[in-house]
């Protein structure tokens, strides 16, 4: 019966982390919660230009991928971020096309 109960409040309680006490509020988390909203928003801008480039090379009957200037992207990526960054610069040219 106690098993049950120690279940039934198991799945109603949140998970809490029992490994670390929370962070204090000045431990930095403030700033990397301000760093994502800035990144995101860079993100979503980005994506939105890349979709306009793109409308405007198809309204000239252009291919609406140009590589050469894509792989430059990657490439830059790459050296400012290494493997990473490679990543990083396919994720954004992918997220600008659709």
């Amino acid at each position: 019966m106690e098993t049950a109960k120690r279940e039934a409040a198991a799945e109603t309680e949140p998970a809490t982390c029992t490994g670390a006490p929370d962070p204090a509020p000045d431990d930095g988390r403030g700033r990397l919660v301000d760093l994502d909203t800035q990144i995101i928003d860079l993100v979503r801008r980005r994506a939105a230009e890349q979709r306009r480039f793109v409308a405007a090379r198809r309204a000239l009957g252009r291919p609406a991928t140009e590589l050469a200037w894509e792989n430059a992207v990657v490439l830059r990526y790459g050296e400012e971020l290494r493997r990473p960054g490679v990543g990083l610069a396919l994720l954004l040219l992918e997220m600008g096309r659709g």
